[in-house]
Parts: structure tokens; C-alpha cells; sequence
């Protein structure tokens, strides 16, 4: 991978710009673009959440750490919220219903360094991926007929303002946290993801 160049400004910034091709490769990924498809079905919502289940199971167990992160900043209140058992709730609450689950297949675990600059690059990816459920928990809603009580509350995490607590969280860091190392997180993040989205692309219904 080639060095990231230095960009001027706020982390967030820079964090934004050289993660830009990473972030449409993942956005464009044709198991997300399905989400917002007028006919979205049950399998392939089912494949989203396997593949999102996988990745913050692989990844959640070495942001454990991360956590140092929110008691750096002093009086800044993020803390990270689970995601993997939330995910594994929807999928058997779904599954009871008549929802059809697909073979999961196996993927090699996410390399999280336990170094708070990693792990704060990694938590721009999971944080910022929760603000799409302002766009697809609709869509969602209007196709499935799920909602922030069954089977979709994923997607209606951005509601609690985590993103906002992160952005703080950021501005606090970026003084004294290496932003190339930051970046490097971040892409770890979203090239772990894409891993999980392309295997789930080849699911196949149980």
C-alpha cells in the first residue's frame, strides 16, 4: 500500500479524503447497493447481515482496548456499542420467522492492532457506517416491513447520536494521535469489510 500523503486540517478531514476510494469500493459493493433497491427480497437482506455479523465479530474482540480511546478525552461521553450480538439477535428473530438463512462461509479474523491511533481509524469506519441507516432503514421498513423493534434495529443505531460523541472524540485526539497511522486503521477497516461482503456475495440459501 502506498504512503498516505499528509492533508491539512481537522482528522476528520483527512481521514475523509484518503479514504475516499476505500469508502466508494465499499458503498458501491453490488450485496449494499441491493439495500436500496426498490425489490430488496429477504435473502439478500439476510446476506447483509451475515456479512456485517461476521465482520463485527471478527473485529469487535480487539476494540476491546479501544475503549482507552474514550477516557483520553476526558469528559468526552463516546463509548463504542456492540454490534455483533445485535446483529445475531435479528438474524434468529428473523429466522424464526420464516426468514431463509444462507451458508455462511468461513473468513479469516480482522487484523486490529492494539494501538489506540489503529483503533480509533477503525471506529471512523463502524461509527460512520451507521449514519447509512438514515437512508436504508426506510427502505427497509417500506420493503420488508421491519423496523427498529424487529429485525432492523441495526440500521436505526444513528439515532443515538454516537457519531456526534465520536466526532468530539476526534477533534479531542487528533492533537496528540498519529494521523497516518489513524488512516491506516480506518483502510484496514474498510478492506476487512469488503472482504466480508464479497464472501458473502456467494452465499447460497440453507
Amino acid at each position: 500500500m502506498n504512503p498516505i500523503p499528509h492533508l491539512p486540517g481537522s482528522l476528520h478531514k483527512r481521514l475523509r479524503e484518503a479514504t475516499q476510494a476505500s469508502h466508494l469500493g465499499v458503498e458501491r459493493h453490488p450485496l449494499l447497493a441491493a439495500l436500496l433497491h426498490p425489490e430488496l427480497d429477504q435473502h439478500a437482506y439476510i446476506r447483509v447481515l451475515q456479512a456485517f455479523r461476521s465482520f463485527y465479530q471478527a473485529c469487535e474482540p480487539g476494540l476491546t482496548y479501544g475503549l482507552i480511546a474514550g477516557t483520553v478525552a476526558g469528559s468526552v461521553q463516546y463509548r463504542y456499542q456492540p454490534r455483533s450480538q445485535l446483529l445475531a439477535e435479528h438474524l434468529h428473530d428473523l429466522n424464526a420467522n420464516g426468514f431463509a438463512l444462507a451458508v455462511e462461509p468461513d473468513v479469516l479474523g480482522s487484523s486490529v492492532l492494539q494501538a489506540p491511533e489503529h483503533i480509533l481509524g477503525w471506529l471512523y469506519v463502524l461509527e460512520g457506517a451507521n449514519q447509512g441507516g438514515r437512508v436504508i432503514a426506510p427502505r427497509v421498513s417500506r420493503a420488508l416491513g421491519l423496523n427498529e423493534t424487529f429485525g432492523a434495529r441495526y440500521f436505526h443505531l444513528y439515532t443515538r447520536n454516537n457519531w456526534r460523541l465520536f466526532q468530539t472524540l476526534m477533534k479531542t485526539c487528533q492533537g496528540s494521535y498519529g494521523h497516518s497511522k489513524v488512516v491506516d486503521g480506518a483502510i484496514a477497516a474498510f478492506e476487512n469489510l469488503l472482504v466480508r461482503l464479497n464472501a458473502g456475495s456467494t452465499t447460497e440459501r440453507v
